[in-house]
């Protein structure tokens, strides 16, 4: 971790998810208008507590970072304080901390609730109050998200199925960069990025499906003629047209909005030229198939 740190350099970004703390930290390097260098160190929350996403009748609204720092490149750059730092971090991501994970009560004697999330406030609040007397409080742009959660049981699980944090981590991190980075355009930047990796895994789901139709439709075939019973049915396209109706609904929006774009339009507008016939490839490719599927 000590040469990540000393490897920022200005419009980096450093993401470290704390696993077992429910947090994660954005470390980077900004350079204001009269040239001074700093670092500014933002902290939030991955995953909401289950009592909120169960509460919630729809996404939960979410403001990014929770807490934020700001030092000057000569008090980030104490060996001492990065020493200690990474050694904070290191120990924080591997050991939880009981009281600050949720607790149930089982016997009249609370426990810790291993399905629910603990409270990040040893990074939230502990470290980053340390590092804010060492700077000072950063004032920096918001970033509001709809944090979409769920909480489901599954028969013979001993955790509910959440969905991945660090997912969240690096979604917000990409999106707060590139909004820093270039302000309006930020946002569109991140939807097309989005929209890329959407891309990307609605060709290999549609990949994905074409092959275990054709292996199921052989091992029918072959089951067909020893006379044993039919394997399961073939798995259902539901989910590949769901992303396709996702990806092309988000391609929509990003068309409409590059027009109201004022800063970065010329770089917006290469980008998206470059990546919309990957994208629109994708769409065809899952059309193709969704169309030869429903014919077998």
């Amino acid at each position: 971790m000590l040469r990540y740190f000393a490897q920022i350099k200005p419009q980096d970004v450093l993401i470290l998810y704390v696993i077992e703390q429910n947090a994660a930290i954005l470390i980077r390097h900004e350079t204001n208008e009269n040239g001074q260098d700093s670092i500014i160190i933002e902290s939030f929350e991955t995953s909401p507590a289950t009592e909120h996403v169960l509460a919630a009748d729809n996404a939960l609204q979410w403001d990014f970072p929770g807490r934020s720092v700001r030092l000057s490149l000569a008090e980030f750059n104490d060996k001492n304080l990065q020493e200690t730092l990474a050694s904070f971090l290191e120990r924080a991501s591997m050991e939880s901390i009981h009281s600050l994970q949720a607790q149930a009560r089982k016997a009249g004697r609370a426990v810790s609730e291993l399905r629910d999330t603990s409270d990040p406030a040893l990074i939230t609040q502990m470290l980053m109050a340390i590092l804010e007397a060492i700077g000072n409080f950063a004032k920096v742009p918001t970033l509001r998200k709809r944090v979409r959660d769920d909480v489901n049981l599954l028969e013979a699980a001993s955790l509910p199925w959440r969905r991945l944090p660090f997912w969240l981590v690096l979604r917000v991190a990409a999106h707060r960069q590139l909004g820093i980075a270039l302000g309006q355009s930020g946002r569109a930047c991140y939807k097309l990025l989005m929209s890329i990796f959407f891309a990307n895994l609605l060709q290999d789901a549609t990949t994905f499906l074409l092959a275990t139709v054709k292996d199921r439709t052989k091992s029918i075939r072959l089951i067909n003629e020893i006379n044993k019973p039919e394997p399961e049915p073939e798995p259902e396209p539901e989910l590949i047209v769901t992303l396709r109706t996702k990806l092309c609904r988000r391609m929509v929006k990003i068309d409409r909005e590059k027009i109201h774009l004022q800063t970065h339009k010329d770089a917006f507008e290469s980008f998206f030229n470059n990546a919309a016939p990957t994208i629109k490839s994708s769409i065809e490719f899952a059309n193709s198939s969704l169309c030869r599927i429903s014919m077998e």
